[in-house]
């Protein structure tokens, strides 16, 4: 299996290698069997050139789950901890992730961002930083916002809804990119991003309360 490394990985073509689609179509699969799945406006993340995808985060399985709606090779985060294992680490490299050291600043995590986006590529990020065991969004940390406004690339926020009961509806929502103002701080574009996120998971509650009841 190829190593996932700044030097030899080509983040807009890796979408195309067969190691990937393999993992890709298993992992579609399983999450559509265990989940309905709805994706809401999934054409706002542009087809092309470095975009960076800001979600909150309610679940492990967030990353495959926005990665298998889009027809797009999504790179994105991991704690270190999930590379321990050399199975683990093979899988999460292949289906895109890299490992981020917590506590403090991972310069090679963010020198590995800048060369995704630099390439062409799509880059997951979760604002919050970890995990949010009551799904009530938190608050948003200033790295995203700091790799936004270095690469100048665009943001799309997103808005995942539901519980990951098995059978039950998960909603990936997609909003509009927009690109992050040099002449704002890191807080302010922070505070917009977080905005836009818990938006986009109001209308998620708002609607599956309409529609679905759940």
């Amino acid at each position: 299996m190829i190593a996932l490394t700044s030097k030899n990985m080509m983040y807009v073509n890796r979408y195309y290698h067969p190691v990937y689609l393999f993992c890709r179509y298993v992992v579609y699969v399983v999450l559509h069997v265990l989940f309905r799945i709805c994706v809401v406006h999934p054409e706002n993340v542009p087809r092309e050139g470095g975009v960076i995808l800001a979600s909150n985060h309610i679940h492990n399985f967030d990353p495959p789950t926005v990665g298998i709606t889009l027809s797009r090779y999504v790179s994105f985060m991991a704690k270190e901890e999930l590379f321990a294992l050399p199975v683990a680490s093979s899988l999460l490299k292949t289906i895109g992730g890299f490992p981020v050291r917590r506590g403090g600043q991972d310069r090679s995590a963010l020198r590995f961002s800048f060369d995704v986006l630099e390439q062409g590529g799509c880059l997951m990020m979760f604002p919050e930083g970890h995990r949010s065991k009551t799904g009530v969004l938190g608050k948003g940390m200033p790295g995203v916002a700091m790799i936004a406004k270095r690469s100048e690339k665009p943001i799309v926020p997103i808005g995942i809804i539901g519980s990951y009961k098995i059978f039950s509806k998960v909603t990936i929502r997609f909003g509009t990119p927009y690109y992050a103002s040099p002449s704002e701080s890191n807080q302010e574009i922070v505070n917009t991003l977080m905005n836009k996120i818990q938006q986009l998971v109001d209308l998620g509650h708002e609607e599956a309360k309409r529609t679905f009841g759940d």
